[in-house]
């Protein structure tokens, strides 16, 4: 069952990158920015504190924007801790979350 419902999955997912490839570029071009300063936030907080006390944690950025990489704005977080300055990621679930 799990399979079938990768496959299909997938298979939107192809569809819709064809169909609407000019909304996929827009969408990439505008978060991909965004992306490469999370990920070089994340390398300078192991430069300073070190892999294994980053292990499943987050790099927090304090006023909401991935940008600002500046020392006061980064800080270490617990896995899935909803992120942004504002009101917390309604989508954030997955294995981290435990089930009750």
């Amino acid at each position: 069952m799990k399979k079938l419902y990768k496959d299909t999955k997938k298979a939107y997912t192809r569809r819709y990158r064809v169909k609407h490839a000019d909304k996929v570029a827009k969408y990439n071009k505008e978060h991909s920015a965004d992306t490469v300063s999370r990920i070089q936030a994340r390398r300078e907080m192991v430069k300073k504190m070190g892999k294994g006390a980053l292990r499943h944690k987050e790099i927090h950025h304090s006023n909401g924007n991935p940008k600002d990489n500046s020392k006061g704005n980064l800080k270490v977080a617990k896995f899935g801790h909803g992120g942004g300055a504002g009101k917390g990621n309604k989508n954030a679930s997955g294995p981290h979350k435990k089930k009750r």
